[in-house]
């Protein structure tokens, strides 16, 4: 599976339909307002940056390497840009349409 590559804070905000950052090298976002996007390109991802996550009562699983983690009660992730993040999205959620 090729990951799909977000190079820039930027990018990701147009990807997320947020306006455009206030910042071009940091951004902080509240993904419990994000549309959920059922897009199979968006399963693995690739960042062009550094990124840290605060994650709470994320349903779903994600793949780091070779290991799958569970971070149903929450976790704070680091990410080096470059690193490819698989996420898979419990069907339970709602879904808002494709990309």
């Amino acid at each position: 599976m090729k990951p799909y590559i977000i190079q820039s804070i930027r990018d990701l905000h147009q990807l997320l339909e947020l306006p455009k950052p206030k910042h071009p090298l940091i951004s902080l976002i509240d993904f419990s307002t994000i549309k959920c996007y059922d897009d199979e390109k968006l399963e693995a991802v690739t960042y062009g940056f550094y990124c840290i996550a605060i994650k709470k009562n994320f349903k779903g699983k994600m793949r780091y390497g070779q290991q799958h983690f569970d971070f149903d009660d929450g976790t704070m992730t680091f990410y080096a840009p470059n690193q490819v993040i698989i996420t898979e999205i419990s069907e339970d959620l709602p879904v808002f349409g494709q990309l």
